[in-house]
């Protein structure tokens, strides 16, 4: 029998499915904000600022990625499942597919011009 946070714990199951169901609460309700973006131009007087700014992108452009992998994955369950009536049940998955794919950037944020 342990303690933690102020309450009794009696397995580490129980222990580890308080801290999990902690985790899951924290990350719905955690709101990161982007940072500045920072010109080339700047990357001399503003390392740190151009550093983070980069990574934002990079974590943008793999944010934009994962999405266009789930909704392929998403048109291909479509199509496997509804067989030849995938024409018809399978639309909107093959239009958000298409609207992504041929977006600049694959629809991920972008800094300002």
């Amino acid at each position: 029998e342990r303690v933690v946070e102020g309450t009794r714990v009696d397995t580490m199951t129980d222990a580890h499915a308080m801290f999990s169901s902690n985790a899951r609460q924290a990350k719905s309700t955690l709101k990161l904000e982007p940072f500045p973006h920072v010109p080339e131009s700047e990357r001399a007087t503003n390392p740190v600022g151009y550093r983070n700014s980069m990574e934002q992108q990079t974590r943008e452009k793999l944010v934009a990625q994962e999405t266009i992998k789930i909704v392929r994955e998403q048109l291909a369950e479509c199509y496997q499942r509804e067989g030849v009536n995938h024409y018809q049940n399978c639309k909107e998955f093959a239009q958000k597919y298409y609207k992504l794919i041929t977006a600049p950037n694959h629809a991920s944020l972008s800094p300002p011009s």
